[in-house]
Protein backbone atom coordinates (compact mmCIF):
# COMPACT_ATOMS: atom_id res chain seq x y z
CA UNK A 1 0.00 0.00 0.00
CA UNK A 2 1.36 3.42 -0.92
CA UNK A 3 2.16 5.85 1.88
CA UNK A 4 -0.32 8.76 1.48
CA UNK A 5 2.19 11.26 2.89
CA UNK A 6 4.79 10.15 0.36
CA UNK A 7 2.28 10.34 -2.51
CA UNK A 8 1.19 13.81 -1.43
CA UNK A 9 4.81 14.97 -1.22
CA UNK A 10 5.85 13.31 -4.47
CA UNK A 11 2.80 14.60 -6.30
CA UNK A 12 4.49 17.94 -6.85
CA UNK A 13 8.26 17.60 -6.71
CA UNK A 14 8.77 21.10 -8.16
CA UNK A 15 7.14 22.67 -5.12
CA UNK A 16 8.92 20.20 -2.87
CA UNK A 17 12.29 21.12 -4.38
CA UNK A 18 11.61 24.83 -3.83
CA UNK A 19 10.85 24.05 -0.19
CA UNK A 20 13.74 21.72 0.65
CA UNK A 21 15.58 20.45 -2.45
CA UNK A 22 15.28 16.82 -1.39
CA UNK A 23 12.90 14.06 -0.38
CA UNK A 24 13.66 11.36 2.19
CA UNK A 25 11.61 8.40 3.33
CA UNK A 26 12.50 5.52 5.65
CA UNK A 27 10.69 2.20 5.89
CA UNK A 28 11.28 -0.42 8.61
CA UNK A 29 12.13 -4.06 8.02
CA UNK A 30 9.92 -6.50 9.89
CA UNK A 31 12.34 -9.44 9.54
CA UNK A 32 16.11 -9.88 9.29
CA UNK A 33 17.09 -9.50 5.63
CA UNK A 34 20.14 -10.03 3.42
CA UNK A 35 20.54 -7.04 1.08
CA UNK A 36 22.14 -7.96 -2.25
CA UNK A 37 21.75 -4.94 -4.57
CA UNK A 38 20.33 -1.44 -4.97
CA UNK A 39 18.81 0.28 -7.99
CA UNK A 40 18.15 4.03 -7.67
CA UNK A 41 15.77 5.63 -10.14
CA UNK A 42 14.78 9.24 -10.83
CA UNK A 43 14.23 11.24 -14.00
CA UNK A 44 15.95 14.30 -15.53
CA UNK A 45 15.82 16.57 -12.49
CA UNK A 46 17.52 13.98 -10.27
CA UNK A 47 20.70 15.43 -8.78
CA UNK A 48 21.90 12.97 -6.10
CA UNK A 49 20.72 9.76 -4.45
CA UNK A 50 21.57 7.98 -1.21
CA UNK A 51 20.59 4.74 0.52
CA UNK A 52 21.15 4.55 4.27
CA UNK A 53 20.50 1.80 6.81
CA UNK A 54 19.36 3.10 10.19
CA UNK A 55 19.90 0.24 12.61
CA UNK A 56 17.80 -0.45 15.74
CA UNK A 57 20.96 0.28 17.82
CA UNK A 58 20.87 3.92 16.68
CA UNK A 59 23.85 3.51 14.35
CA UNK A 60 23.54 4.23 10.65
CA UNK A 61 25.44 3.22 7.54
CA UNK A 62 25.46 4.72 4.06
CA UNK A 63 24.92 1.79 1.71
CA UNK A 64 25.21 3.73 -1.55
CA UNK A 65 25.90 7.38 -2.32
CA UNK A 66 25.56 8.79 -5.81
CA UNK A 67 26.56 12.47 -5.55
CA UNK A 68 26.15 13.11 -9.31
CA UNK A 69 23.09 11.17 -10.43
CA UNK A 70 22.75 10.82 -14.22
CA UNK A 71 19.47 9.66 -15.75
CA UNK A 72 21.37 8.26 -18.74
CA UNK A 73 23.53 6.05 -16.53
CA UNK A 74 21.08 4.05 -14.43
CA UNK A 75 22.57 0.94 -12.93
CA UNK A 76 21.84 -1.81 -10.50
CA UNK A 77 24.57 -1.70 -7.89
CA UNK A 78 25.52 -5.17 -6.66
CA UNK A 79 27.09 -4.98 -3.21
CA UNK A 80 30.61 -6.44 -2.98
CA UNK A 81 29.40 -8.27 0.15
CA UNK A 82 25.72 -8.70 1.02
CA UNK A 83 24.65 -6.64 4.04
CA UNK A 84 22.68 -8.38 6.78
CA UNK A 85 20.02 -6.00 8.04
CA UNK A 86 18.51 -6.89 11.43
CA UNK A 87 14.79 -6.74 12.08
CA UNK A 88 13.81 -3.14 12.84
CA UNK A 89 16.39 -1.60 10.51
CA UNK A 90 14.98 1.33 8.56
CA UNK A 91 16.08 1.65 4.95
CA UNK A 92 16.17 5.35 4.18
CA UNK A 93 16.28 6.67 0.64
CA UNK A 94 17.09 10.33 0.03
CA UNK A 95 16.86 11.96 -3.37
CA UNK A 96 17.96 15.47 -4.27
CA UNK A 97 16.48 17.32 -7.25
CA UNK A 98 17.46 20.30 -9.35
CA UNK A 99 14.51 21.99 -11.04
CA UNK A 100 16.54 25.09 -11.88
CA UNK A 101 17.71 26.53 -15.17
CA UNK A 102 21.24 25.55 -14.04
CA UNK A 103 20.39 21.87 -14.65
CA UNK A 104 21.29 21.26 -18.34
CA UNK A 105 19.01 18.16 -18.43
CA UNK A 106 15.95 19.99 -17.10
CA UNK A 107 13.37 20.17 -19.90
CA UNK A 108 11.61 23.20 -18.38
CA UNK A 109 12.58 24.93 -15.14
CA UNK A 110 9.54 27.23 -15.26
CA UNK A 111 6.92 24.57 -14.57
CA UNK A 112 5.88 22.68 -11.47
CA UNK A 113 6.92 19.06 -11.76
CA UNK A 114 4.46 16.25 -11.15
CA UNK A 115 5.11 12.61 -10.43
CA UNK A 116 4.70 10.62 -13.61
CA UNK A 117 5.99 7.85 -15.83
CA UNK A 118 7.34 10.13 -18.56
CA UNK A 119 10.94 11.35 -18.56
CA UNK A 120 9.82 15.01 -18.37
CA UNK A 121 7.83 14.12 -15.24
CA UNK A 122 9.68 13.08 -12.10
CA UNK A 123 9.75 10.08 -9.83
CA UNK A 124 11.69 8.49 -7.04
CA UNK A 125 12.11 4.73 -6.80
CA UNK A 126 14.66 3.17 -4.47
CA UNK A 127 14.59 -0.46 -5.54
CA UNK A 128 16.31 -3.09 -3.39
CA UNK A 129 17.02 -6.79 -3.87
CA UNK A 130 16.93 -9.13 -0.89
CA UNK A 131 18.08 -12.74 -0.84
CA UNK A 132 15.44 -14.80 0.96
CA UNK A 133 14.61 -18.48 1.39
CA UNK A 134 12.42 -19.80 -1.42
CA UNK A 135 9.73 -20.69 1.13
CA UNK A 136 9.50 -17.12 2.45
CA UNK A 137 6.92 -14.57 1.32
CA UNK A 138 8.82 -11.38 0.30
CA UNK A 139 6.05 -9.22 1.76
CA UNK A 140 6.98 -10.45 5.24
CA UNK A 141 10.10 -8.24 5.15
CA UNK A 142 8.20 -5.01 4.52
CA UNK A 143 4.84 -5.56 6.19
CA UNK A 144 4.06 -6.26 9.84
CA UNK A 145 2.78 -9.71 10.65
CA UNK A 146 -1.00 -9.84 11.14
CA UNK A 147 -1.97 -9.64 14.79
CA UNK A 148 -3.62 -12.75 16.17
CA UNK A 149 -6.75 -12.12 18.13
CA UNK A 150 -6.93 -14.12 21.35
CA UNK A 151 -10.01 -16.30 21.60
CA UNK A 152 -12.13 -16.26 24.74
Amino acid sequence: MADPDAITSLNNLGVLYKAQGQYAKAEPLYLRARLQSLFPHMHLRGKAFEYRANYPTGESQVLLSIPHYDFNWQLRYDLAQPVILPKGTELEVTAWYDNSANNPFNPNSKVDVWWGQQTWDEMLAGFVDFVIPVSMNPRDIAEPAPQKIASK
